[in-house]
Parts: structure tokens; sequence; C-alpha cells
């Protein structure tokens, strides 16, 4: 599959929906390693072929990487970077390839540019383990998880082993697979196949599939986020259902719904949770705009002074960034590609852009250091 979300192209039926891997718990991030001197952001460009970079300051400016944009072998559809902030794993239709962070947060590619892994399933998103040792990839068939250990002194990925989800009821349409920062669980997210559930073993890497979430009827289950204590998931969908939905994580992975289902904009595409759980945050694809809510209770979310808050084109993808100060959206139509949002001091929780910068084409998807 090798389409964007809404412009649609050649023929895909399907939408492609990315979020980000950050230092606090976004897809291919979550609590690790790494300083509070890096604070880098990188931004997959599915139209241009390229990943462009960028060094976040204290003020909140956006400073373009030497070399940025790095150029990428396929179009790119999901990005992370390791635990320990020295690698970037891009995934592609046709396989992952890796690339060096050096001084500054210039990139150099792997492996003389080459996949690191070539694979006919495609790679719809890719999560590395709390622990660093595992890079996990939801492969766009449909079927399977690829688990791939990472050569921690040189980048470099071997196949572990390779899982096949049961029992769906319903087509799946993957979209994210997010591992809680404990390490204990994981969860496939399918669309409208709902939500695969896992027990996690980090030091062996080891996936046992413990159940299902069902997604409504007419209902896609779009984007999820874990909150840093491993102890609530934030589930956005599409659909009848449409809203955001807490659910708390129980033994073996187990979902449990609590409280009520909240409203959000048109078409909520990602979801970001800020480091102290306080707040949480939604970005609409169809409206252009972010929605926020308190979270200092998950059972009674409270929407935000402001909120939603505006945002670029196509607004598909969120996180946020090393100090946990700044929060940036991706969008793909633009106007602006990448936007950093600085947060009220008076107004808890309430966000403002702060500033902006282009990306390239079609930012799909964007990945900060830890």
């Amino acid at each position: 599959m090798a389409c964007v979300a809404v412009a649609m192209l050649a023929g895909c039926g399907k939408f492609f929906f990315k979020e980000t891997g950050t230092g606090t718990g976004g897809g291919g991030g979550g609590t690790g390693g790494g300083t509070a001197t890096v604070n880098y952001a990188y931004v997959a460009n599915f139209g241009s072929n390229t990943l462009a970079g960028f060094q976040i300051s204290t003020a909140g400016a956006l400073t373009a990487i030497t070399g940025s944009p790095f150029s990428v072998p396929a179009s790119p559809i999901t990005v992370t970077v390791s635990r320990a902030n020295t690698y970037v794993y891009v995934g592609t239709a046709i396989g992952v390839y890796g690339y060096a962070i050096g001084t500054g947060g210039v990139l150099t590619a792997l492996n003389s540019g080459a996949a690191l892994v070539q694979t006919l399933s495609g790679v719809q998103w890719l999560e590395t383990s709390p622990d660093g040792q595992w890079l996990l990839s939801l492969n766009q068939d449909g079927v399977t998880i690829s688990e791939y250990s990472i050569a921690a002194s040189t980048g470099l990925l071997a196949l572990a082993q390779s899982y096949t989800y049961q029992g769906l009821s319903g087509v799946s349409l993957p979209k994210m697979f997010r591992i809680a920062p404990n390490g204990a669980s994981a969860y496939a997210t399918l669309g409208t196949g709902g939500e695969v559930a896992y027990a996690f073993n980090t030091t062996t890497g080891l996936l046992t599939q413990t159940g299902i979430l069902p997604a409504p009827n007419q209902s896609s289950d779009a984007a999820i986020a874990i909150d840093s204590n491993s102890a609530y998931l934030y589930l956005a969908r599409t659909g009848t259902s449409q809203g955001l939905s807490v659910y708390a994580i129980g033994a073996n992975a187990a979902l449990t719904q609590v409280g009520i289902t909240y409203a959000t904009g048109s078409q909520p595409a990602s979801v970001a949770i800020d480091p102290t759980n306080a707040y949480v945050y939604v970005a609409n694809f169809m409206d252009g705009t972010v929605s926020g809510y308190g979270a200092a209770t998950p059972t009674a979310l409270t929407t935000l002074p402001g909120s939603p808050y505006g945002a670029g084109t196509g607004v598909g993808a969120l996180g946020f960034d090393t100090t946990g100060k700044w929060l940036l959206a991706s969008a793909q139509s633009g106007s602006p590609d990448l936007t950093l949002y600085g947060f009220d001091a008076t107004n808890l929780g309430r966000i403002s852009s702060v500033s902006s910068a282009a990306s390239g084409t079609t930012p799909i998807a964007i990945a900060l250091t830890h």
C-alpha cells in the first residue's frame, strides 16, 4: 500500500495517519535514554522522499539541521528514533532504512544507504522497545508484526520473530503499534479491526496475544497513546463512534473503558499526552485543528480553554519534544507543514503556536529525540 490520507493517490482506499516517536510516550518513543541537551525533530515527507531535521531551541525556535532534508530511497511512511538517540529508522513500502545521528542532529545513512531490512509486506508503523533492544514493525499486510533486534554499536537490524495476529472479526487496516513505557503490554491498532492486545517481555522480545478490543460497528480505531505510568490508553476513533475514549490497562494488557467518549473534531488522527499526564491532545485531520483536554482525572476529561487550536491542513501527527515543553504537529497538506506549540502559563494546558517551518512535500510522520 502506498497512499496518503485524503490525497488518496492512485486508487488507494486506505488512509495513512502517522504519529510521532517522542521522549514522552509517543510512537517509537516512550520514556528512555538520551540527554536533555539533545532536542531534534525528524519529519518524514512522503511526497518528496526525504527526512527533514530540525533542532528545537529552548525558546521554541525550529532551526534546520545541517544537510536537511536528507534523502530516503523510497517514500517514508513511518519514522522513529532509537531510545539512546543514536539512530533514526524509517519504514517504507519496501523496507526499513537507518541513519546514524551525529553532532548537531546530522544524519548519515547506515548500510551504505541500502535497506537494513527488505520486505514485501510493507511497513506501516515502527516502535522501539523501552529498553532499546527491539524494533517492532506493524506491517501493511494486515496480518503480521515483525520484530528485529537492534545492534547498539552499529544500528543494524536482525529479524528475531514474526507474529500473526488472530481472531479479528472485522477488516484489519493497520494504523500503529504502541508499547507501554513499563514494557509490560503492547497494542496494535487495526482500524475497523479494533485493537489487538499483547503481553510483552522486553528482555526476550516475546509478544503474547492476550485479547481483542473490537471497534464499534461502522467505526475505525485510528490512533492511541499510553500515559507515562502505563496505566491508561487513550484511543481516538473515527466513524459512527468518533471521539476520544480512555481505557484502564489491567493485567495481561486487558483494556477496560473508563468514563465516556469525548467529542473531537472531524477524523481524529493522532493522540499525544504531555509528560505530566495532565493534558491530552488530539489532531483532527479534516478540521485542521488540535483538540485539548484536561486529564488530571482520566475518568472525567475537560475541554481546555481555547480548544480546538488551529493547525495546518491535514494535521495528522503530534508529539512532545525532549523537554516536554513543546508540542509539535505535522500537517500533510501544509500551511504550515510543522507547527510548534507552547503552553499558556495562565490558562494551564492551553497551547498556542510559537514557531513553524516548511519540511517538504506531504509530511506524514514526525519523530523526536528522547
